[in-house]
């Protein structure tokens, strides 16, 4: 519904950048982020399956909207202890939400990804 993109099952504490671009959007609750490259490609990263409910508990926010970030930044500090003890789906979903006219690919599918790995060429 909300555009091209992949899911990424999380085995860090750290959910990254997947992407050279500028934070664009960090809600108060911390399960999510909005990143813009500079070609315009809108990318919206989202923690998890229903972890808007936790208010931000269990998410530490390393970065900060309007930062200038690099490919495999850290953004978003996980404690894993605690999500687990929620029984949550961490499940990260990465959604190009402005694809439509864009130019991209979609690299590594299917594959363990690290945090300075492309996953998005333009």
């Amino acid at each position: 519904m909300l555009g091209d993109g992949f899911a990424v099952i999380p085995e860090e504490e750290t959910i990254c950048s997947p992407v050279d671009g500028l934070i664009i959007m960090l809600p108060p609750s911390k399960h999510a982020f909005g990143i813009k490259r500079d070609d315009g490609l809108e990318i919206l990263v989202h923690i998890g399956l229903d972890t808007v409910e936790l208010n931000g508990e269990g998410f530490k926010l390393l970065a900060h909207e309007g930062d200038r970030v690099k490919i495999g930044a850290p953004i978003i500090g996980l404690d894993m202890k605690f999500l687990k003890t929620k029984k949550l789906d961490l499940t990260t979903i990465v959604v190009i939400t402005n694809a439509e006219g864009k130019s991209f690919s979609k690299e590594k599918l299917d594959e363990t990804v690290y945090p300075s790995d492309v996953i998005i060429k333009p």
